[in-house]
């Protein structure tokens, strides 16, 4: 976003016994358009603050390692919400989009709203919720949405048809999260 560097500098700020770990959506890279989303002065900005690292995309394990060790995530619109929560991760989300309501996601529109004390506790919620309790109530809280065409992003376009995205999206949801969930059980 637009607001991306700032927030960053403001997190590291907020944050500073913490290392703020920017890792570059693997789609930014695919574009082509990498130095049009993110200029050379913008990473020096944010590597400027001591506690920010930043990372490009790598394996999914490196990903996974980077999430289960993580206090909390932040995202704008991307769906690291969801893949923290799987983890009994928290996640602060800039956005009142899909994951508002969702079960360990606080959607904030500052950083001065993240607050430790609620990163806590929706750490120990996270952690009191079974696999199928976080599915459940990931679901009950997606359902209650309008979807419309590409709301995850269009990441599935390839296995499903519009008709999909409209129609079946909170069925789409939790079939996503089971994958997930059963993944990461198994790991």
């Amino acid at each position: 976003t637009p607001f991306e560097e700032e927030r960053i500098i403001k997190l590291a700020r907020a944050f500073p016994q913490f290392d703020i770990v920017v890792r570059e959506h693997p789609s930014n890279l695919k574009s082509g358009l990498f130095h049009q989303y993110r200029s050379e002065q913008s990473l020096i900005r944010m590597l400027s603050e001591n506690n920010v690292l930043y990372v490009w995309p790598n394996s999914r394990q490196e990903y996974f390692k980077i999430l289960r060790n993580a206090n909390f995530t932040v995202s704008t619109s991307g769906t690291v919400a969801l893949e923290s929560i799987q983890l009994r991760v928290p996640s602060a989300h800039f956005s009142d989009s899909f994951a508002k309501g969702m079960p360990g996601i606080f959607c904030v529109k500052e950083v001065d709203d993240i607050k430790t004390s609620e990163v806590e506790q929706t750490r120990t919620y996270l952690k009191s919720l079974s696999n199928k309790e976080l599915v459940s109530k990931a679901y009950d809280a997606f359902k209650m949405r309008p979807s419309e065409k590409a709301f995850l992003c269009g990441y599935h376009t390839a296995d499903y048809k519009p008709e999909n995205y409209v129609n079946d999206a909170a069925k789409l949801m939790r079939k996503l999260l089971k994958i997930k969930f059963e993944k990461a059980v198994n790991r």
